[in-house]
């Protein structure tokens, strides 16, 4: 008869199947009999073979329940093994990997962001970064434009160390919230310090767009050069083209129809919603060459002194 010592030697061969079975099979006539450490063997077990290279979502969310009601979280920075915690994450990665972010609060629900563990590499995250990332993303995209404030607050006082620009991008989602809500003044604070370490076009595009909403139009196009003339691709530009249009309508009527009409071939190309007004204004365009618009608009905006 089969008892748990052949259950973790066959874990320990890497026999991962086989121990599961085992395991499954004594716990369905005696679960009173697996101690702490027996559970966590068990939850490993099913780490190992419906986790961690999981073939569908069912199975994959059906054995993290499981594993989640066996176990408790463990304290990664007493123990450096937790089956709850790395399942739970697992989770988390697909969700975000599926951008299905309405899903991720209740899986973030199930982690005490004190039992995360933490490094001091500038080139790894810990989970506890990772913890704070996924809370702070998918509450921008479920439109919590508070609670991803409030979580990247925490993240920037208890994270000792970020990797990857992870402090900037904190500043970054809270720059964006606080322009949902209308508190542009916050916002342009958050991306002054989003701008000491990045200067890529849509840093300067998200000060065009806050100084656009404030009604202060000298500097939203201070801003909109640097963006245009930033590295980027013209398809991931297509709003500030479109933006460009709005800004220089009355000042350079000229000039902006040929950022309409940039923003038009692109969003044609690439079949992107275009709006009713852009679509009027461009109705008997069949002939528009982008790469000379681009060359021009560049050349404009290079030839505008600061």
């Amino acid at each position: 008869m089969v008892n748990l010592n052949d259950a973790k030697k066959l874990y320990s061969q890497k026999k991962y199947n086989e121990s599961l079975e085992i395991y499954e099979e004594l716990f369905a006539k005696d679960p009173d009999s697996f101690t702490k450490q027996n559970l966590i063997s068990y939850s490993r077990a099913i780490y190992q073979v419906h986790v961690k290279n999981f073939s569908d979502e069912d199975e994959l969310f059906d054995a993290v329940d499981l594993i989640t009601e066996l176990i408790p979280q463990a304290d990664l920075k007493r123990t450096k093994i937790c089956p709850y915690t790395f399942s739970v994450f697992r989770v988390l990665e697909y969700l975000m990997d599926k951008k299905e972010f309405y899903n991720m609060s209740e899986w973030l629900d199930l982690l005490e962001v004190e039992r995360l563990d933490e490094n001091d590499s500038k080139y790894s995250k810990s989970r506890k970064e990772f913890y704070y990332e996924y809370a702070s993303k998918s509450s921008l995209e479920c439109a919590e434009w508070e609670t991803c404030i409030e979580i990247s607050q925490e993240a920037l006082k208890t994270v000792k160390t970020f990797a990857k620009e992870g402090d900037v991008w904190h500043k970054w989602r809270m720059a964006k919230a606080y322009r949902e809500l209308k508190d542009y003044d916050k916002a342009l604070e958050c991306l002054s310090e989003v701008a000491k370490s990045k200067s890529s076009w849509f840093v300067y595009r998200e000060f065009a767009e806050n100084y656009c909403l404030l009604g202060d139009l000298r500097n939203a196009l201070k801003y909109v050069k640097p963006a245009i003339l930033a590295e980027g691709s013209p398809k991931m530009k297509v709003n500030l083209y479109c933006l460009a249009y709005k800004l220089l309508e009355e000042i350079s009527p000229e000039i902006a129809y040929l950022h309409a009409e940039l923003c038009y071939i692109i969003k044609k190309e690439n079949r992107y919603e275009i709006p009713d007004e852009l679509e009027e204004l461009m109705s008997e365009k069949d002939d528009l060459d982008k790469n000379q618009l681009i060359g021009i608009i560049e050349s404009y905006w290079a030839s505008i002194k600061d």
